[in-house]
């Protein structure tokens, strides 16, 4: 749920020597089990690594759909129909071809809000499934009564895991996360 060129660009895996950082960069990148207190940040950036930005799904979609067939027929029938109804000199042809127009127009805009739509449906599904309770989705639990984050431990073959950038001044930052989820159970 992170940009990977931008992390590749930014943030390289061996960040302390690489050439663009310089020597004693201190950036580093690491990959450590959720903690109960991330839960919030891994929902944000779930929605923004897919609403938000030029590489994300909705805008691709977005883009994708000005240049999809119907969109071409759409712009057919709107340039058409304003076309045809200002040079019409009887009424009811004019009102014709408006409407056609108006069909071309209103055709393009509902099938964006149907997009926007479904978009939204699917960040509600997805907050109200496995982001709803991470953990528990993916079956993390605390060692022996433990109350400290650090203790939540992997207890299937289920995992979710974040990636945090570590500044080597502030507190770290999750740029990225994933989770597996085990869809079989083993009958042995």
């Amino acid at each position: 749920m992170s940009n990977p060129r931008y992390l590749e660009k930014n943030f390289p895996l061996d960040s302390n020597t690489h050439p663009q950082n310089g020597v004693n960069s201190k950036k580093h990148i690491h990959v450590r089990l959720l903690k109960d207190s991330d839960q919030a940040h891994v929902r944000e950036l779930f929605e923004s690594s897919m609403t938000t930005g030029d590489a994300s799904p909705f805008e691709s979609a977005m883009k994708a759909q000005r240049r999809s067939p119907a969109a071409f027929l759409s712009y057919f029938l709107t340039i058409f129909g304003t076309f045809m109804a200002t040079r019409s000199r009887q009424p009811i042809a004019t009102f014709g071809y408006s409407i056609l127009a108006f069909t071309g127009c209103i055709t393009f805009f509902l099938y964006r809000r149907y997009l926007k739509a479904s978009f939204i449906g699917f960040l509600k599904q997805s907050f109200e499934g496995d982001l709803a309770n991470i953990p528990k989705h993916y079956k993390l639990m605390r060692h022996s009564g433990e109350s400290d984050d650090e203790k939540l431990r992997a207890t299937d073959k289920s995992c979710f895991w974040v990636a945090e950038l570590d500044e080597g001044g502030s507190e770290p930052t999750i740029v990225g996360c994933i989770g597996l989820g085990a869809s079989y159970y083993d009958t042995h």
